[in-house]
């Protein structure tokens, strides 16, 4: 994990060195001695138990990334990325009820919130509030700017009214609260200024989410469909006050979140490696454990 600090997003100073490395070894053994044993009945049920739900809360992961004056542990980037590998020596759905909190919903607050908003949200999202990130939809995926979901103003008020679908969406089953992409103009505009994001609690009246879809290999993690009618938000729910700037907010908060993903798959590929290292160890052939044949070990070096 040698990502420089200044790539953190929310460009936290970062827990000093001593105090995170302590952390880092707890965390280790609390993967290795609560979480991964407790991997078949997440398999089982589909679901991370309550208890370790709260267990994790209190251990604060779910604001690893928000400033400490906010009520999070400020990690920068690399210390950051390091959590998640470590988290990720354990089955994909432990990390990946915190990682919309701490990755891309923490980021889009530090990059474009008012100071009301991060008031707001910082605190509740670090107490271990579900956050989601609602930019795919039924018609656009890798054509971010192409969505269809609508923002429009509120006759009736300040607020906005938002209607669409979105898709693929990473823990909305359970989530608090949605950050929205949606356009503010029907026509396309230069630079995807079209696209705003919006700040949703998901009890909002019109919100409705599908039923979560099954994923292979990630038993008790979560996504379903987001559906938005004619869902009313206050004129304070548009990120950072300005329409036009949704897209940036999104690009930079997936550049952050695929950090994430990068720290992640080096965590699954380690679990994966100890794996098969143990397996050839223990398997014999011929007599002897099958890690002294020539052919395994070529194998597990590459």
């Amino acid at each position: 994990m040698n990502a420089p600090a200044n790539l953190a997003a929310p460009y936290n100073a970062g827990m000093d060195e001593d105090t995170f490395e302590q952390f880092a070894e707890q965390l280790t053994r609390y993967v290795r001695e609560r979480l991964i044993p407790a991997e078949p009945q997440v398999i089982a049920e589909d679901r991370i138990p309550e208890e370790i739900l709260k267990e994790m809360r209190e251990m604060g992961l779910f604001g690893l990334s928000v400033p400490e004056e906010y009520g999070g542990a400020g990690l920068n980037m690399t210390q950051y990325a390091r959590v998640v590998n470590i988290m990720a020596y354990a089955a994909p759905a432990y990390r990946s009820i915190f990682s919309i909190n701490v990755g891309m919903f923490a980021s889009a607050l530090k990059n474009g919130a008012t100071e009301a908003q991060k008031a707001e949200w910082y605190p509740k999202i670090a107490e271990g509030r579900i956050a989601c990130f609602g930019l795919t939809e039924p018609g656009s995926g890798s054509d971010s700017a192409g969505l269809q979901t609508t923002a429009v103003a509120d006759p009736d008020g300040n607020g906005w009214i938002l209607n669409g679908t979105k898709r693929y969406i990473t823990n909305a089953p359970h989530a608090d609260v949605a950050l929205i992409m949606a356009r503010t103009s029907k026509e396309a505009l230069p630079k995807n200024a079209h696209v705003s994001a919006f700040i949703v609690p998901m009890n909002s009246a019109g919100v409705s989410r599908g039923s979560p879809d099954r994923k292979m290999g990630q038993s008790g993690s979560h996504i379903s469909d987001i559906m938005l009618d004619d869902v009313r938000v206050p004129g304070d729910a548009l990120l950072g006050g300005e329409t036009g700037k949704g897209f940036v907010f999104a690009m930079k908060s997936l550049d952050n979140g695929r950090i994430s993903v990068g720290a992640a798959a080096t965590g699954y590929a380690r679990r994966a490696l100890d794996s098969a290292l143990r397996y050839a160890n223990e398997r014999k052939a011929f007599g002897e454990p099958i890690a002294n044949f020539q052919l395994i070990q070529a194998m597990l070096a590459d």
